[in-house]
């Protein structure tokens, strides 16, 4: 993993690594890159990682990354900068989220952010309601959630102009049931609060 220690240094950014552990180099980390808290998180979803690193985290402005590769630290300062009041999504989860619940969403602005390679979405922190893990199906379903809550509060979105970058893998889904509470939520239009 490459996390482009020099440019979140640069940009003043606190990084939060949180996984399962599953490779032990990773707590040496913390030693190697001063701006980063390491959390292992054996067992947790998704969406409770999300939870856990959001509630560690110090910064006004949170940047919730799919995949870390490096970046100019311009392009993190940027969206840092354009995250102050607006929540800036991943044009595939705007796409998603268009899907699932266009009269929700609607057609937020594109923005011409510079936004960092594998970011999935960035926002104020005051603008975060903890995710919700009963719909973490490891498919961003929570994410998506989470904008559409977002758009249906009238908080304002923009889509980001994400740069070209290696494409992670696609998450698979494991919790059909998570599918359907979502499904029931947003498609349905069932238990909406």
């Amino acid at each position: 993993m490459r996390l482009g220690a020099s440019a979140f240094h640069q940009a003043n950014a606190e990084v939060i690594l949180i996984d399962a552990g599953a490779d032990p180099a990773l707590p040496f980390l913390q030693a190697q890159v001063k701006n980063l808290k390491y959390l292992r998180s054996p067992g947790l979803s998704n969406a409770a990682r999300r939870n856990a690193a959001a509630a560690a985290a110090r910064a006004g402005t949170l940047v919730f990354l799919a995949h870390a590769t490096p970046g100019p630290p311009a392009s993190l300062a940027g969206l840092q900068s354009d995250a102050r009041e607006t929540i800036i999504v991943s044009a595939a989860l705007a796409s998603a989220a268009s899907r699932v619940a266009p009269t929700v969403f609607g057609n937020p602005p594109q923005t011409n952010n510079r936004a960092w390679p594998g970011m999935q979405l960035a926002l104020p922190a005051q603008y975060l309601r903890p995710l919700d893990e009963t719909i973490d199906d490891g498919t961003g379903l929570d994410l998506i959630d989470l904008i559409l809550r977002a758009a249906r509060a009238g908080t304002p979105i923009a889509i980001a102009q994400s740069p070209h970058g290696p494409t992670p893998p696609a998450p698979t889904p494991t919790n059909i049931e998570a599918g359907h509470r979502f499904a029931e939520r947003w498609v349905m239009g069932w238990g909406l609060e």
